[in-house]
This record gives C-alpha cells, structure tokens and sequence, in this order.
C-alpha cells in the first residue's frame, strides 16, 4: 500500500512537470482540443435558461464542468478577440449546465459553488447575475449552511439594486425573508417578505407573488396566524394555476394541506392532500408527489393507523430513492423508526435510523445524521448492546455538537444516560 502511494505520489509530480513543460500555446490549443473532443463523445451543449424548471438533462452534463475548465484553460493563449469571447461563452454555458446537474442530483453544496462561480467569474456574459446568486443561497440554503445563504443573498440584493432590477430584487428580498424564517428570525422574516408583496403588487409581478404568497403563508402557518396562511396559500395556488406552474401548483397544495393539519382538520387535509396526488401524478412531478405522500403518512401516523401511514411513506420513500433526494429519504427514513419505536419493534426502529443517518450523511445534514444516529445508539443500550451503543452515539453526538442549540446535546445525552441505566 505505502509503495503504491508512492507511485501515485510520483506520477502525479512528473504529470504536472510535463504540462507545465508544454509552451503556454501549444497547452492552450490542447485544452480546447479536449473540449472540443468531449463535446463531439457527449454531444455540444443545449442552451440552458437561468430558470431551474426549464432545466432539460443531458448526457454531457455529469462532464460540463470539466469541459468549463478546459475552455478557461484555452483562455490563456493571447489570441483573438472573437475566439476568447466564443470560448468564454461555451465555458459559462457549460458551467451554468453544471449547476443545473448538480441540482438535480441533489448535490446543493456543489450546486452553490457553481453558481457562485458563474455569477462571479462570468457575471458579463450572463443576463441577471443576481439570480445566479440567488440560486447559489437556495442551494446553500438546502445544504445547511445558513452563514452562507445569507451572504448570497445580500450580494444578490445589492447587485440588482445597483443595476435598479426592481423584480429581482424583490426576489432577493423573498430569499432573505425565507432565511430569516428558517434561522428563527420570525418578526425579521415577516418584515422583509411583506416589503417584498407590497413591491411585487406594486409591480403587478404575478410569477414573484406566486413566490412570495407561499414564502409568507408558510411563515403565517409556523406563527400560528391560520386566517392570513390561509388567505396567502390560496392566493399562491390561485396564482400558480393561472400560470400553469406545475411544480409551484403541487407545491400549493401540500402547503395548504399541512395549514389544515395544524388547525386540527386532518379530514379536510385528506382531501387536499388526494387531489395533489392525482395532480402530481398526472404531470408525473415526482417530488411533489413523494412529499405528498409523506403527508399522508403523517397524517395516519397521527390517528394511529399503523398500516396505513407506512404503506404511504413507504411510498414516499420509494420516491425519493428514485430521484436521490436522500435528504427527504432519511426524513420518511426517521419517521418510519419512529413509528417502529412506538409500537414495539426496536430493531426495526434501529435498522430505519441507521439507514436514514446514511441518507442524512449522504446530502450533508451533519444535525439530522447526528440525531439519527443517537436514537439508533439509545435503542442499542435499550437491547443490551453497551460497547456498540456508546461507539454509535459517540459518532452521533459529535455530530450534533455542530448545531448552536446546545440544548440539544444536553437532552440526547439525558436520554442516552437514561437508557445505558436502565441496562
């Protein structure tokens, strides 16, 4: 094994000596020949629209980035003008293609980068740099990492200020206003996101209040203000159908079902909740459909119908699986130990958090892996398995560390010590 690292040690020194040998023209050209070459294997790359739901996959996606890097590296050859702005131009396309991809895969940290490299890098050559920045804080957002999202979002806000794009700032505005409800910024959230429907109704921006209504309502919901949620979900969904918005629509829908489980009408959210089936199923919008059917579940599981709440998130699972949203994977994942832990199967309990800290741990949500991992090692010490039961929750405390309540450690740690005793 040390010889084998050695080799490679070797072979990667004298690869770089002999690129670095090439003169800065003749490494160029072969760059661009390289791109050149995995575009004629793949296929040359589509145009892509700075909106994600126009996104259409390729086979040439996976390799986009790579392709990107070669035509910067072909940028180094001091020749004409026409070939650098051309080269600039396919290498920007692939990488916003690259960006694309890596959303679809679910990969947020990577797709942030991405985004905020095209907006930086390339900021002259695309239309609104702004919403490549905002497309960077909602993927860093989804990758939990809200110092970040912050940041992009502020860049976004005073980009398009500066260039007086009042809708996207707007946008930016309803991004901040997102971040804030989920750091438990409550009252900041609801400032910032009513400034942005007071200008977005000012501009008559149907497609931003869309985003706006649902962004407000879903905040409206978690303060417990039932009446505005409800006027504001329906508004979302009302604008969402007049624009043929198909995931925006399915969207709507699960937000107004989950308003109906919170003001106790789980009849009323079944209802909802089985016209959104019919609908995603029809417009086959997967993701809203496996989210519907994590509702559904929730509901069942909330009036003890055992069967039926894991038949649905099985569902759900299945789903998510399929596009590789491990992230939702491991939320159905959690519950379903959950539910296994409250009727008397433990090893299955186990089995499902171990499985769903995986999934956690996959998309990069060190808190939930964290917590998973904890629940498996308290059902460990609860079978009378010590040894494997501290290695499982040291592994998954050090994880929880990482979030600022500090409460919670306390209160994992109160359980684990709890169960280890009754041992």
């Amino acid at each position: 094994m040390q010889a084998e690292r050695a080799y490679l040690f070797r072979h990667a020194l004298m690869r770089e000596a002999a690129y670095q040998l090439q003169l800065p023209g003749d490494r160029a050209r072969l760059h661009e020949l390289a791109a050149d070459a995995l575009e004629a294997l793949y296929g040359a790359p589509a145009e892509c629209g700075v909106d994600l739901e126009s996104f259409t996959p390729t086979a040439a996606d996976p390799f986009a980035e790579e392709i990107c890097t070669h035509l910067e590296a072909a940028l180094t050859f001091k020749g004409k003008r026409a070939r650098k702005e051309a080269l600039l131009a396919r290498a920007a396309l692939h990488l916003r293609r690259a960006a694309h991809h890596s959303v679809e895969q679910f990969r947020y940290m990577e797709a942030a980068e991405r985004f905020e490299r095209l907006a930086t890098e390339f900021g002259a050559l695309i239309p609104d740099a702004p919403l490549e920045l905002l497309k960077a804080a909602d993927a860093a957002s989804r990758a939990f990492q809200p110092s970040r999202t912050r940041v992009l979002c502020r860049r976004a806000l005073r980009l398009a200020r500066r260039n007086g794009n009042l809708r996207t700032a707007c946008r930016a505005l309803i991004a901040l206003g997102r971040h804030f409800h989920q750091s438990g910024r409550g009252k900041r959230a609801a400032k910032v996101l009513d400034l942005a429907l007071a200008m977005l109704r000012e501009l008559r921006d149907n497609e931003g209040l869309m985003v706006a209504t649902a962004a407000r309502g879903a905040l409206a919901l978690d303060r417990d203000d039932f009446e505005r949620a409800q006027t504001l979900l329906n508004e979302a969904l009302q604008l969402a159908r007049s624009q043929n918005h198909v995931r925006r629509e399915g969207t709507a829908l699960n937000n107004l079902a989950a308003l109906h489980i919170e003001m106790s009408h789980p009849e009323k959210a079944l209802e909802i909740l089985d016209t959104a089936l019919d609908f995603n199923r029809r417009h086959a919008n997967l993701r809203a459909l496996a989210f519907t059917w994590t509702n559904i579940g929730s509901i069942h599981n909330s009036a003890n119908r055992i069967t039926e709440a894991e038949a649905a998130l099985g569902e759900a699972l299945a789903i998510h699986r399929q596009i590789a949203n491990y992230q939702h994977a491991g939320y159905a994942l959690n519950l379903l130990g959950r539910i296994c832990e409250r009727t008397g199967r433990p090893l299955e309990a186990r089995r499902n958090w171990l499985a769903a800290a995986d999934c956690f741990a996959a998309c990069g949500n060190a808190k939930f892996e964290g917590g998973t991992r904890c629940d498996a090692a308290i059902v460990l010490a609860q079978q009378g398995d010590p040894a494997q039961a501290k290695a499982e929750f040291a592994r998954g405390i050090e994880l929880v560390r990482q979030d600022p309540d500090s409460g919670l450690v306390e209160r994992m740690t109160a359980k684990f010590e709890q169960a280890s005793a009754r041992k």
